[in-house]
């Protein structure tokens, strides 16, 4: 999310303790109060190397990684 690293100070990676997708959002908003949910919203959400179509409730195992991917527009 490089256009998110301006509400996160620079970080671009952090590890949060979440048993879900929802709980891994919402530590990231604890950490960066300043990052818009509106944001995290606006990616696509690739689960340990699969892009996940609806993540909000997707379990997270111990070391999964979740990436956050800018969707691309339609021109």
């Amino acid at each position: 999310m490089p256009a998110q690293r301006t509400h996160t100070g620079g970080v671009g990676e952090v590890e949060v303790a979440a048993t879900d997708y929802r709980g891994a959002v919402a530590e990231l908003l604890r950490l960066f109060p300043d990052l818009p949910l509106a944001e995290i919203d606006a990616c696509n959400v690739a689960i340990d190397g699969e892009l996940v179509d609806s993540p909000f409730l997707e379990p997270l195992a111990a070391g999964s990684r979740v990436v956050f991917v800018q969707r691309i527009g339609a021109g």
